[in-house]
């Protein structure tokens, strides 16, 4: 039938990018969330972005080596097919220096 836009019709399939922190330390780990409603479920999750990141579930952690922006993009594919691709830009900043004593976290 034809598709619905009332409140009969299923809720549009949206999908939105989060991180935290942002903007984010070097050497610090980001935690990139998709954040999903609408759609059928179970849904599928890709990550690309800077520096390498992936991952195939709703969060992706990545450690970033060098400041500056980086982009993460997430593809979401519900039960019938639909996807939705969005992306979200953060700011990596150089380490804080404390008591004037830089940390230094071991990988």
């Amino acid at each position: 039938g034809p598709a619905s836009g009332g409140p009969t019709g299923a809720p549009p399939f949206v999908v939105a990018v989060a991180a935290s922190p942002n903007p984010a330390e070097v050497q610090k780990l980001v935690t990139w969330s998709a954040l999903v409603s609408g759609g059928e479920p179970p849904y599928t999750y890709a990550w690309s972005g800077t520096d390498g990141l992936s991952g195939t579930s709703a969060t992706a952690g990545k450690t970033y080596a060098t400041v500056g922006t980086k982009t993460g993009t997430v593809t979401v594919r519900d039960s019938r097919g639909a996807v939705r691709t969005e992306s979200l830009e953060i700011n990596v900043v150089p380490k804080r220096r404390i008591g004037g004593i830089e940390e230094i976290q071991p990988e």
